[in-house]
């Protein structure tokens, strides 16, 4: 077995020629160094932000957010299986009634109506009004795309 330092040796036997040499050998140790140095240069930096004394720093896994969105998704999936083919119908009906469609119940159609209520309930529309009217909109916009997610699920499967 030969050493680091012994890459003549090597690259002989390997036939040095066909893979590119020391220009090559010359090239991967420049990237290394250069991952190293960007590997240290970050750990520098983390180290220099942290503050032992501040529990924000550290990674949380269980935010709020992280479980509402999954609360969320499972809402979503509940809300779109259905046991029966006149169920799927029933539920497909509601979920139309609530995105304000009365045409054929269909994705284009689901789209359209999807959009329409999005940008009259959007919350970025109200962020000057008052916190009940901001309130109000951003749980129409969350009953909307349940809605919708739950629609198109329905809509994929049929």
């Amino acid at each position: 077995m030969t050493s680091g330092n012994d890459r003549s040796g090597l690259d002989d036997r390997l036939g040095g020629r066909l893979f590119g040499g020391e220009a090559r050998t010359a090239d991967y140790q420049a990237w290394a160094e250069r991952l190293r140095a960007k590997r240290d240069k970050a750990k520098q930096t983390i180290a220099d932000t942290k503050n032992p004394h501040d529990a924000s720093t550290e990674p949380n896994y269980w935010s709020t957010d992280a479980l509402y969105a999954e609360s969320a998704r499972i809402r979503d999936s509940e809300q779109a299986t259905v046991n029966s083919p006149w169920e799927a119908e029933e539920r497909k009906a509601q979920l139309a009634f609530d995105l304000g469609m009365h045409n054929e119940i269909n994705l284009p159609n689901a789209t359209e109506a999807y959009r329409r209520l999005a940008k009259l309930h959007h919350p970025d529309r109200y962020t000057d009004a008052e916190p009940t009217i901001q309130d109000h909109h951003a749980s129409e916009m969350v009953k909307i795309n349940s809605a919708y997610r739950a629609l198109k699920k329905l809509l994929a499967d049929s």
